[in-house]
């Protein structure tokens, strides 16, 4: 309960699912649009570059047709790139879909704040790549028999360097997708940590199931997968954006491709280290221990507080010492935006500060918040009267303006010369 309560009353990304065009139906046609770019349009696009790398190589058609089963046949680079490929489609299907059908930017499927920090994933980043390393020294330590060096410089120093700048493009969109538009959509439903997390984690999961390693385990490597999916949302809720999250799936997918891979992987590396000992059973307890190893270090020793991280501590303060509206109302201009005042109600007024309950120099983080809570308390499932659609109407009106810089700044010059 504590956790939720800290999740509702801070600035948190999620407040984006209300902003824009943000009716259910849409979160339905944006999710299919974006996986019909992905998986068809991508798909697609996918099998032009297997063929073109067949052609380049000199495949007769039987070689082509198998490679279109087995495309590691190509070798590690091309194989990489043909796998790679649908998710650049996957980030162009979230980016049309977020600006074109719900009118917002791409930025707030991350933050509910500008700019995105980089600084915290990167935080994200190093805290995940350094448990995974430490944990891979701690698997050789104990089965060292199982590992063998398979480091050819020739070989792996122009694979790192794709992987380095192709990998991060993968896992961002990802992100994007499961921890971003989908929990977004999902909070339209229900905004409880609980229900989100177990929706993401899910939903990860589901397309982990063709992978190769499944067959060792089914049952096992699918929670394993769902674990990791619940818990970068919950991390991601958390901490009011999916930076953290971003930076470490990032870093676990460049670990396990450029540090110690197995032959059943989904996706062969030349990477530094190969061991033939892949027990589903060990990944879990491991994922487990580094998620809870993550947590301490992000949440609770460098937070210095339960359910609070650094971002999230500067902007609770922000939100617990910025001057509300109605302080702003009743010392600036004795605005009463609950009645009527003078024969006008704030819906009327066209001062955008005034619709949001805002001051005039209140953060951005502020504007969000507030915009939030006013969708939520004059959402027509819950405000029944008749005039609740026009409210809506204004505070999203509002808000697009002031959470928009140049707009804002825009508005606040001609603003001031009245």
């Amino acid at each position: 309960m504590e956790n939720e309560e800290y999740i509702e009353k801070n600035p948190s990304y999620l407040d984006a699912a209300t902003q824009g065009n943000s009716s259910g139906w849409r979160y339905i046609v944006g999710t299919l649009s974006i996986l019909f770019i992905w998986l068809v349009i991508g798909g697609v696009a996918t099998a032009v570059l297997l063929i073109i790398f067949s052609i380049f190589q000199g495949l007769n058609l039987a070689d082509i047709t198998q490679l279109i089963s087995d495309p590691s046949l190509l070798g590690f680079i091309p194989y990489y790139l043909v796998l790679n490929l649908g998710f650049a489609f996957l980030y162009i299907g979230i980016w049309l879909t977020v600006r074109l059908l719900h009118g917002r930017p791409l930025r707030s499927v991350v933050t509910p704040g500008s700019p995105i920090s980089w600084r915290r994933m990167g935080v994200g980043f190093v805290i995940w790549a350094g448990l995974l390393l430490a944990g891979t020294l701690l698997e050789y330590l104990v089965w060292p028999e199982s590992f063998t060096i398979t480091f050819d410089a020739r070989v792996f120093m122009p694979f790192a360097i794709l992987a380095i700048l192709i990998t991060p493009i993968q896992t961002t969109a990802e992100e994007f997708f499961f921890r971003g538009y989908l929990v977004q959509g999902g909070s339209l439903i229900s905004r409880n940590w609980v229900f989100l997390s177990i929706w993401s984690g899910v939903l990860f999961a589901l397309p982990h199931f063709s992978n190769p390693e499944v067959a060792s385990n089914t049952v096992v490597v699918m929670l394993t997968f769902f674990v990791l999916g619940a818990f970068l949302t919950w991390i991601s809720l958390k901490d009011g954006s999916i930076e953290l999250a971003i930076g470490v799936h990032a870093a676990n997918n460049l670990v396990a491709g450029l540090v110690v891979t197995f032959p059943d992987s989904v996706l062969p590396t030349p990477a530094i280290l190969t061991t033939t000992h892949f027990d589903p059973v060990f990944s879990l307890i491991a994922v487990l221990i580094i998620c809870a190893l993550l947590y301490l270090l992000v949440f609770v020793w460098r937070g210095g507080a339960k359910y609070k991280s650094p971002k999230y501590s500067e902007q609770a303060s922000k939100w617990q010492d910025q001057h509300s509206y109605e302080q702003y109302a009743s010392e600036e201009s004795n605005w009463d935006w609950e009645q009527q005042s003078q024969g006008q109600s704030f819906w009327e007024d066209n001062d955008y500060y005034k619709i949001l309950q805002v001051d005039p120099i209140a953060e951005p983080e502020i504007i969000s918040g507030a915009y939030r809570r006013l969708a939520a308390k004059y959402h027509p499932d819950v405000y029944k009267k008749e005039d609740a659609p026009e409210k809506i109407r204004r505070l999203n009106e509002a808000h697009e303006v002031l959470s928009d810089p140049m707009k804002r700044k825009e508005y606040d010059q001609s603003r001031n010369s009245y």
